[in-house]
């Protein structure tokens, strides 16, 4: 191998065929999340939005290139997105643990401690796991379900940032971001650079139009911005139900919104408590799960009915 790998560096590099440059509305990759008749939603993300992403969230965790980062998520999961190209962005080190540590609770806090790992990116049900401390992290990034305050109370100190995230696919990622302290509430904090949240009475007018609630009202939360999707690849159906136009759009970036189906009211201090869902969506350890996508399956089997 190591043969083999030298005649490769000592040979004249292949010359590459001039490719077309990426522009913003090009697509960057499509995820699918749970569909509540039991059809997956495929939401598309373009360059644009992502790389407007990637630097708008780190503008405010401050990733550097001294950091090492844990790499955990899976591909399919857009918190891996935090992981990865953040850390290619700003020529930070990542580090994938081997299989057997990633899914051991005992072992993979030790494992980061080990290897002096300063970043993770977790969902609060793992960080919940660890039995012990990893003074070497100095800032923990969590996100893709609520986070229970005892968690804050553990893991937050002088020397440790610990921050609470919020966003759908559909917003690409993250829309906003709460640092979190000690003795005060959990919110999902205020939105990222960019992003805007507002609140709505989830019963449209008789026109289709929206009625925007007042800062302590409880409602649903509407994400806008440029990280918003374009809508859900061949449903134009429910396309046309969450992604709406902003008639309060302060500019033509922010003339999309995105319906998230989650309850919520805005403080008087800007800050966003999240009030779980409008509807019957859970989350298992970050994933979307529609309880209807679970029921639609069920009545497709032999001698299974609804009364």
């Amino acid at each position: 191998t190591k043969y083999v790998a030298e005649q490769l560096l000592q040979s004249e590099p292949a010359s590459l065929p001039d490719l077309p440059r990426a522009c913003g509305s090009d697509p960057a990759y499509v995820i699918y999340t749970s569909g509540s008749t039991g059809k997956p939603k495929g939401i598309a993300i373009n360059q644009g939005s992502i790389s407007h992403f990637l630097r708008s969230e780190n503008s405010v965790l401050g990733i550097t290139e001294e950091d090492r980062v844990y790499q955990g998520f899976s591909v399919a999961f857009d918190m891996s997105f935090e992981e990865i190209w953040i850390s290619y962005l700003v020529g930070a080190s990542l580090w994938i643990a081997p299989r057997e540590v990633a899914l051991d609770p005992e072992a993979l806090p030790k494992a980061l401690q080990h290897h002096h790992i300063t970043v993770l990116h977790a969902v609060p049900t793992l960080l919940a796991l660890f039995s012990t401390d990893v003074p070497s992290l100095h800032l923990i990034n969590l996100g893709g379900e609520m986070c229970p305050p005892s968690l804050v109370e553990k893991w937050v100190t002088p020397q440790r940032k610990l921050f609470n995230t919020y966003g759908p696919t559909e917003a690409t990622v993250s829309a906003s971001l709460a640092p979190l302290h000690a003795g005060q509430a959990v919110t999902i904090g205020v939105p990222l650079p960019n992003y805007g949240l507002l609140v709505i009475n989830p019963e449209l007018n008789s026109d289709g139009s929206m009625q925007l609630l007042p800062r302590g009202e409880t409602g649903e939360l509407c994400i806008f911005g440029p990280g918003v999707s374009a809508g859900y690849l061949g449903r134009p159906d429910l396309t046309a139900e969450k992604f709406l136009t902003n008639p309060w759009a302060p500019s033509e970036k922010y003339r999309a919104l995105y319906r998230t189906g989650d309850l919520a009211k805005i403080g008087e201090d800007g800050s966003v408590q999240c009030l779980g869902r409008a509807d019957d969506q859970v989350k298992i350890r970050g994933f979307r799960v529609e309880l209807g996508e679970i029921e639609a399956v069920l009545a497709k089997q032999s001698g299974v009915g609804t009364v």
